[in-house]
């Protein structure tokens, strides 16, 4: 025997679980063509055929055979070939039996590489496609799959399929019919490519198909199942026609490849068929007794061959199980797949099965084929995968990562729902860093097709690269590394030759040199058989391995002789340097953090072999390490791919330093406002020193020996943090406690040369205990808190107060006075002497002056009475030619006032100014009352609100934007919005009075009634006004016929035609105002004719002004009675479809019930094209 199995190299982890993995790309292929129920009559059915679709990564070549049909094909990588067989070779066929060389065989050529491959039912009405599995895939065990068969077609039947793939094999059935187990029963399979039907009217979900052990026990087949035709209706969903077989029920075949129970998983994603909003049903099968699955919220217990079926379901999320599963998912049929389907049919869809793939058999770079028969016109890939590899999914290279949304409640996952007719073609390739899983589906009007976009699968034959010196099973050989090989089978082999590539002699092992070892994967018993052969490939590329194994003679059927088993596999180049980045030197037990530079390759690096050169390693990906000895370290850094091949060594040293040790001292002063001196003592370990010194006062420095100033008391925590190279820190702290030191002050007397002066201490701390005053001429008092000093000549003086507490610290505070001419000079003048008003302050200037120092106050009297009691206003320390202003009584009458002003130098030194006379003239008082907003179509207006009020001389004008001096105001002229209107009155003495009001002037509503209408008598009209403002109401005159005239859009069905005015009016009382004719009509105008073909003239069966009958009842029919078209109301025209396809040309009849008394319309219309 002769098969071609694929090399696949897994990492030392994946051995410890279940089955060695392969995929669906394979060499050689085996599927049949089952029994249908075709659409259309029995007198004239539509008949289907099967295509086979392959496609591959790469360029390759075959042969699909069956029976007597044999034909060669190529495959440009990416791309399609289509394969049609002949339906009558192919076809099986309605019953249970065997049919003879009906197996469907796909064979690749001989060093050609791997293909994909899908078979594909279709036909009118008619489509069903599956993945096909490589022969090295099969097995020996298989659970049947189908649905509930009670909506059937023309005997349409649950059925599966065996197809034999190696002689003499014999097959024990136990059918399970609608959950029932029926007896056992066994068959056998001749030849290669017979192919065994069963059907029945039951569902055969369930029905477990096993080798016979005690005669095939080595030998495996492919098992297909599902349904001739069947349809699938939602809970509730009950299509017109009928409680059964409704008119609007479509009827599509089931048809998957099913899955060896080793290939069953126990973790699966649901992810619903895209935007159908009825959901998805999902079906899960155990295969051991008692196990616990939980789906979407729902905990079910099952025996082996049991199922739960949901019901349908939009939730996004994980089913998971305690033992292995599997999962079928189910496309409704289009009726009841989506609410919006209900006489529209927007959502296509049709029945379909597909067996999804579990999470332990991901994939992580597959070209797939979605097709498009039969009238598919929507394409979609479910896809999920683990969130670390979102980031590099790609599609034919472009980045998908952004269509990716987490699963509720399982954050390590995300799905993505990828419409495939946006990218365009047929052929799509998929590719992660991390495995996925996805799901190819289509559908079209009443058809529909689903299956896996590509899978890992278990098998029981398959062999291994291993590393000698770790014994690590890699993922794939590298060139110029050393490996053995590993070589598992389902019996044990007295012979094994191996070629490990080809020109190379051949290795025998035989006897005690094959020494085969037990293993168990997922409960079978296999045998492994190693060769330490220290094998390297010089080359990159694609290698073949062939092994001939011989099988002696045993029991149970296994083939007995020589079997020939090749493999191929590719030889990587090793990634290149990986480069990183580090500091030259680091502290003892200070993290070091290690960044990656660069590493170069094609392909992405997955693992990571940091050792640290003190005897500790890691493999983070950019590690961060603490070193605890010191001395120079050489870090070594390589790294693995993804095909397990391992860069060479990159190193870099680095130098570990000891700790600094911080130190410091502290001088014995301890008063806060007292510099302080603080010594560095440290002990370094290189000569450049960072110093972060922290005086626990929230100040801080960097200088080596600081001075600092404490402003308060308390007990302080100094801290120095000492950095040297490499980032070596070393801290040490003291603490100190600080006193307050006294507090002092006096203030300027401001004193002249004749003044007896009191100094005084002011804000003295409570501890002061001595006082000693020098006042900056030679002369001193001691102890004193408050000495009298007398200065003998004018000038400036430097005043010094020190002060002692009784905790020895003390305070000094200087200040310098100026003691000032005892003969200071007063003065003042008039500002505007001549022009002085009632209704405005009066400025005055001082002039005041001493020959040496300044004026130290100034005391105003502005209402001064000979021999009376005056009001003074008295000013400290005054600016030098200050202006004081004072506002006199407002009066019309003119009135003189007297004003004086007394000068200081001193408390007993000054001289006074005046009484200077002034005269304040009578000023004019304006009222302006507030003014109301205009509309701007408003004619002009007089401002009458504005008056002098007192009675004086004079004469008053307005200004301001639209007004006219003498208070004319035009809203036009001044523009919309709000604006300020000025009235002055002069008086004849010349004083004023200015006051200000605001007007505002507000825009007019917009209105436009629409354009003028047609309604049929009875009939009614909705008017489509548009009116824009502020808070608009609306009147409609007259209101006749008319069911609200306030709204702006009121219903209009008056008996005879009106014209119709529209007023309307702001917020703010602007009216404007628009007219509408509505035409009333007697009766409709129908015509008897139109055209439907889509030359966009007469397209539709137009009725004029039939649709003012808003509840008018239109039903259409053929001349055979059947209604084709039906609506309330006539918004949107019939178009001559009936359930989204054109109706025969022909006179169709109609009924028009306006629902108005005496209006109802019957008649025919011809539809011609």
């Amino acid at each position: 025997m002769r098969y071609l199995y694929t090399l696949l190299f897994i990492s030392l982890f994946i051995v410890k679980v279940n089955a060695q993995n392969i995929s669906n790309e394979g060499t050689e292929f085996w599927l049949c063509f089952p029994a249908h129920s075709p659409a259309g009559t029995l007198n004239n059915p539509d008949l289907a055929n099967l295509s086979v679709f392959i496609t591959s990564k790469s360029n390759t070549s075959g042969v699909v055979s069956c029976g007597s049909f044999s034909q060669s094909f190529t495959v440009t990588a990416n791309q399609v070939t289509e394969v049609i067989l002949p339906r009558n070779i192919s076809y099986i066929g309605d019953g249970t039996f065997t049919s003879i060389n009906k197996g469907i065989k796909v064979l690749i050529d001989d060093g050609q590489p791997k293909a994909v491959v899908y078979g594909h039912v279709f036909a009118g009405a008619r489509s069903a496609a599956t993945l096909v599995l490589p022969k090295l895939a099969l097995g020996q065990k298989y659970f049947a799959i189908s649905y509930d068969q009670s909506l059937s077609t023309q005997g349409s039947q649950s059925q599966f399929n065996i197809v034999c793939v190696e002689p003499n094999t014999k097959i024990n059935i136990t059918p399970r019919l609608d959950g029932v187990i029926q007896p056992t029963f066994s068959i056998t399979l001749i030849n290669i490519g017979d192919v065994y039907q069963y059907q029945n009217d039951s569902d055969i979900s369930g029905s477990y198909i096993e080798v016979d052990a005690s005669n095939s026990s080595c030998k495996r087949f492919a098992a297909f199942s599902g349904s001739s035709a069947l349809g699938i209706l939602s809970l509730g969903c009950r299509p017109p026609g009928g409680s059964g077989n409704g008119a609007n029920i479509s009827y599509d075949p089931l048809f998957q490849q099913l899955y060896p129970l080793e290939s069953w998983g126990k973790t699966f994603p649901l992810i619903p068929f895209f935007d159908r909003n009825t959901g998805t049903i999902y079906r899960v099968m155990a295969s051991e007794n008692n196990t616990t699955i939980n789906i979407d919220g729902v905990t079910k217990v099952l025996n082996r061959g049991e199922f739960y079926t949901t019901p349908p379901t939009n939730t996004i999320s994980l089913v998971t199980a305690d033992k292995p599963v599997t999962v079928t998912q189910y496309a409704i049929t289009q009726y009841c797949a989506d609410s919006r389907n209900r006489g529209s049919n927007s959502r296509p869809s049709d029945p379909d099965m597909v067996i999804l793939n579990p999470l332990e058999y991901s994939i992580k770079d597959v070209t797939m084929y979605s097709a498009l028969k039969q009238d598919i016109r929507d394409q979609f890939l479910n896809v999920v995968i683990p969130n670390t590899g979102v980031a590099s999914f790609a599609i034919n290279g472009v980045s998908y990562s952004n269509r990716f949304s987490a699963i509720p409640g399982n954050p390590d996952y995300s799905y993505a729902q990828i419409n495939l007719r946006q990218i365009g073609g047929t052929s799509f390739n998929l590719k992660s860093e991390v495995a996925f899983n996805a799901m190819a589906y289509g559908f079209g009007d009443f058809e529909s097709y689903a299956y896996s976009a590509g899978t890992n699968l278990a098998s029981s034959i398959f062999i291994n690269a291993v590393r000698p010196a770790t014994n690590e099973i890699i993922t794939n050989a590298c060139r110029d590394e050393v490996f053995d090989f590993r070589l598992v089978l389902p019996y044990i082999s007295t012979k094994l030759i191996w070629t490990l590539e080809s020109g190379d002699a051949s290795i025998t092992q035989e006897g005690a040199n094959l020494n085969p070892t037990p293993i168990n994967i997922n409960g079978k018993l296999l045998f492994e058989y190693r060769l330490p052969v220290n094998k390297i490939y010089t080359q990159v590329g694609t290698k073949q391995i062939k092994i001939i194994s011989t099988i002696p003679p045993t029991a149970g059927g296994c083939p007995s002789g020589d079997e020939i088993l090749n493999f191929e596999f590719e030889v990587y180049d090793p990634p290149p340097f990986a480069t990183f980045l580090a500091q030259s030197s680091a502290c003892l037990n200070n993290p070091v953090k290690f960044s990656l530079n660069a590493i170069n390759g094609n392909r992405p690096v997955i693992s990571y072999f940091w050792d640290f050169g003190d005897g500790t390693t890691s493999t983070d990906k950019e590690p961060v390490h603490n070193f605890t000895s010191e001395g120079i370290k050489t870090v070594s850094l390589s790294v693995k791919n993804d095909v397990a091949c391992v860069s060479n060594v990159y190193q870099l040293p680095i130098n570990i330093l000891k700790q600094p040790q911080a130190s410091f001292a502290i001088a014995n002063t301890s008063c806060s406002q007292t510099a302080i001196q603080f010594t560095d003592q440290s002990i370094l370990n290189n000569n450049s020193p960072i110093y972060a010194w922290d005086f626990g006062d929230g100040t801080s420095s960097t200088d080596k020996n600081p001075v600092h100033i404490y402003q308060k008391s308390g007990d302080y925590i100094i801290k120095l943090v000492l950095k040297t190279e490499a980032n070596c820190e070393s801290t040490y702290q003291l603490s100190k406690k600080i006193f307050d030191s006294p507090t002092a002050d006096f203030v300027d007397p401001n004193a002249c040369a004749r003044d007896n002066i009191i100094f005084k201490a002011i804000n003295t701390s409570s501890d002061v205990v001595s006082y000693e005053w020098d006042f900056g001429n030679g002369s001193t008092s001691v102890g004193k808190e408050t000495p009298p000093y007398q200065f003998a000549n004018p000038g400036t003086y430097v005043i010094s107060l020190k002060v002692s507490s009784s905790n020895g610290c003390d305070y000094t505070v200087k200040k310098t006075i100026q003691i000032n001419s005892s003969n200071p000079i007063a003065g003042f003048s008039v500002i505007n002497k001549d022009n002085l008003c009632s209704n405005q302050p009066v400025q005055f200037q001082d002039n005041s002056s001493v020959q040496i120092g300044k004026i130290v106050k100034l005391e105003w009297i502005f209402e001064y009475t000979n021999g009376e009691s005056n009001t003074k206003e008295s000013y400290i320390l005054p600016a030098k030619d200050s202006i004081y202003t004072h506002k006199y009584p407002s009066t019309k009458e003119t009135t003189n006032y007297q004003v004086t002003l007394r000068a200081y130098s001193g408390n007993d030194c000054y001289e006074d100014f005046g009484p200077i006379s002034i005269t304040v003239k009578g000023s004019p008082e304006v009222a302006f009352s507030p003014l109301a907003g205009i509309c701007i179509d408003k004619p002009k207006i007089t401002i009458n609100q504005a008056k002098e009020i007192t009675g004086i001389n004079g004469g008053g004008v307005f200004t301001g934007k639209g007004i006219s001096e003498d208070g004319i105001f035009d809203p036009v002229a001044a523009g919309l919005g709000k604006h300020v209107i000025t009235y002055t009155f002069t008086a004849d003495n010349g004083c004023n009075d200015i006051k200000q009001q605001e007007i505002e002037v507000f825009p007019l509503p917009t209105v436009n009634a629409g354009e003028d209408v047609t309604i049929l008598i009875g009939g009614q009209t909705t008017f489509k006004a548009i009116a824009t403002g502020n808070q608009l109401t609306y009147q409609w005159l007259p209101s006749t016929g008319l069911n609200d005239a306030t709204l702006l859009n009121p219903i209009a069905s008056p008996s005879e035609t009106t014209l119709y005015t529209l007023i309307v009016t702001s917020n703010d009382g602007c009216t404007i105002s628009d007219k509408v004719n509505v035409n009333v009509a007697t009766k409709p105008t129908i015509p008897n004719t139109f055209t439907p073909n889509g030359d966009g003239n007469n397209d539709t069966w137009n009725i004029l002004y039939l649709d003012s009958y808003v509840n008018a009842r239109m039903t259409i029919f053929n001349r055979f009675g059947n209604e084709v078209f039906t609506s309330t109301g006539y918004a949107i025209p019939w178009d001559g479809r009936f359930n989204g396809k054109d109706v025969p040309i022909g006179v169709y009849y109609y009924i028009i019930d306006t629902k108005v008394e005496g209006k109802k319309f019957t008649g025919s219309v011809t539809v011609i094209r």
